[in-house]
């Protein structure tokens, strides 16, 4: 079975990570042949890629429009559309693929299109929950955007896939009611940590891109109240994107931005998780929430705000973790405190989070994926 995934790039986000965790397992599947189709090779892969797996670059850039001016930037863009789904349609049908999975990206709204003489079937991830545009939108012009790219996406961007892969059982039943197409495999862990915390060190971690989704601001503000009660205890922010530099500067405006750290991007997210005690996770929304399942099978329990979508699910409310009513900033920072006062708490909800990881390692989830994978001889 010849199976592609595309992708814009492997640019060091969550979506790019799972992708590579899936081809590098389905590659070593007996009879399985994996590629990557991408836009360009601006970046390495951020966890290593199997050889296994073949990668096609297209040559394709998106990034060179956004500083044109109007019209420019809709001239290129439509020239530069029409030269991707030319060159998907031309490497697809060289390959002849068997299953053809859009991830996201420029392409997700291109691939339904795109004519393969192997007649592959198609899969489309989705990998936000559906709401997740009316979250970020504040003002009545962004509304009425809101408005417009979603029947846009959700009219037109979702016709012509076999099925949709969505990352949760409440994405599922909240936004995609009556669609038979429609099934839930989350996210995979890639391994399992050799090492696991001792829940003993005076540190708090979170992890995610810096980003308005994920929150950071609201965690530096309820800090104050974790640092009044416990000024011993660090928190560390890893890490990197567009608002650095906006959160250092709230950072540095607090009396207590030396317990705050910016740690900048790791590769190796389970060492630094098993280096601290307690996890926490602000976003605003999330399609999963795969820093909650890596932070747990490091051995730390999470206190998480009960976001869409994701969370809830993951999350067994006082055992493995604690969920928070969005924006309770107070109940976050007591949750936190209480973990920090309660050492043998913690460490208990971090066993009992370190066996509820395994519920989403590869041999649990990888038979999710060869069981529509499949249906394509049926």
């Amino acid at each position: 079975m010849k199976i592609v995934y595309c992708i814009n790039d492997f640019s060091r986000g969550g979506i790019e990570k799972v992708t590579i965790i899936k081809a590098n397992a389905l590659s070593a599947i007996p009879g399985y042949e994996v590629l990557i189709m991408m836009l360009n090779d601006m970046y390495e892969p951020m966890i290593p890629l199997s050889p296994k797996v073949k990668v096609v670059n297209l040559n394709i850039d998106y990034q060179g429009i956004r500083n044109r001016n109007l019209v420019s930037r809709i001239f290129c863009t439509v020239k530069t559309k029409l030269a991707h789904f030319r060159a998907m349609r031309k490497n697809l049908n060289i390959i002849k693929p068997d299953v053809v999975i859009s991830t996201s990206g420029e392409g997700c709204h291109l691939l339904q299109f795109v004519r393969v003489a192997s007649h592959p079937m198609k899969i489309r991830e989705y990998h936000f929950t559906r709401n997740y545009m009316e979250f970020m939108s504040h003002t009545i012009l962004s509304k009425a955007s809101v408005c417009f790219w979603k029947f846009y996406d959700f009219s037109t961007r979702f016709l012509g896939y076999d099925y949709i892969v969505v990352l949760s059982e409440e994405e599922k039943k909240i936004y995609w009611k009556g669609m038979d197409n429609v099934v839930v495999i989350p996210n995979p862990l890639a391994t399992f940590p050799e090492k696991t915390s001792n829940c003993e060190e005076k540190t708090v971690i979170t992890a995610g891109r810096l980003h308005p989704q994920k929150n950071q601001v609201a965690l530096v503000r309820l800090w104050r109240m974790v640092y009044e009660k416990h000024p011993d205890w660090q928190l560390q922010i890893w890490g990197d994107g567009p608002l650095r530099e906006d959160l250092q500067k709230q950072i540095n405006e607090t009396p207590y931005s030396s317990n705050i750290h910016l740690m900048g991007f790791t590769a190796d997210i389970y060492e630094k998780m098993a280096q601290g005690s307690i996890f926490v996770l602000t976003s605003i929304f999330e399609g999963f929430g795969m820093v909650i399942t890596e932070a747990m099978a490091c051995g730390i329990p999470v206190v998480s705000y009960d976001c869409p979508t994701g969370p809830s699910e993951i999350i067994i409310q006082g055992e493995n973790g604690y969920l928070v009513p969005m924006h309770a900033e107070e109940e976050i920072a007591d949750k936190i405190n209480l973990l920090i006062e309660n050492v043998e708490m913690r460490k208990k909800m971090g066993l009992k989070a370190k066996e509820s990881a395994k519920f989403y390692s590869l041999e649990k989830i990888l038979p999710k994926w060869t069981d529509i994978l499949r249906k394509t001889s049926l």
